[in-house]
């Protein structure tokens, strides 16, 4: 039994593309001849060598951007924890453990402020010893949270030369 032989209209329409993307697909390899009948041409092939091309050549495609997706995901794990080993890269849930604590620390610094200063100006009458004493203990409590940030920046690995 013979194979149905397809035009480029044919195909065309099974493969959901136009004559003349057809045409460039021949250029690519897709199995039809060009037959020339009086003035015109017509492209003529095998149907199931048309449709095993054209698959094969989808399942490529698909295939290949499968691969260059997985390569760009894989490149990009490898670029964070690169940059997660060099402390360049923090977690969100670090910094935000870190800063809750000291801002916890801070407000307790800070709520704490007038009375630890209540004895030291209740004799004085000068306002700028007050406005020091108050300068000093607001100072200091902010030193506090510098330093405890401090602790909590990531160790650097140094890069080699």
């Amino acid at each position: 039994m013979k194979e149905p032989s397809p035009d480029a209209n044919e195909l065309a329409g099974l493969f959901g593309v136009s004559d003349r993307q057809i045409r460039a697909l021949v250029k690519e390899g897709l199995p039809l001849e060009k037959i020339v009948d009086g003035k015109t041409g017509k492209y003529l092939g095998n149907f199931v060598e048309c449709v095993k091309w054209y698959v094969g050549r989808k399942v490529k495609g698909k295939l290949s951007e499968s691969k260059s997706r997985l390569t760009d995901l894989q490149s990009e794990r490898i670029e964070i924890e690169l940059m997660e080993t060099r402390g360049e890269l923090v977690k969100v849930s670090t910094i935000s453990n870190a800063m809750e604590k000291i801002i916890g620390m801070l407000r307790t610094q800070l709520l704490s402020l007038p009375q630890s200063i209540a004895f030291d100006i209740t004799n004085e009458n000068d306002p700028g010893v007050i406005k020091n004493l108050f300068e000093n203990k607001i100072i200091s409590a902010l030193n506090s949270a510098a330093k405890e940030m401090d602790k909590t920046k990531p160790k650097r690995i140094k890069k080699k030369k």
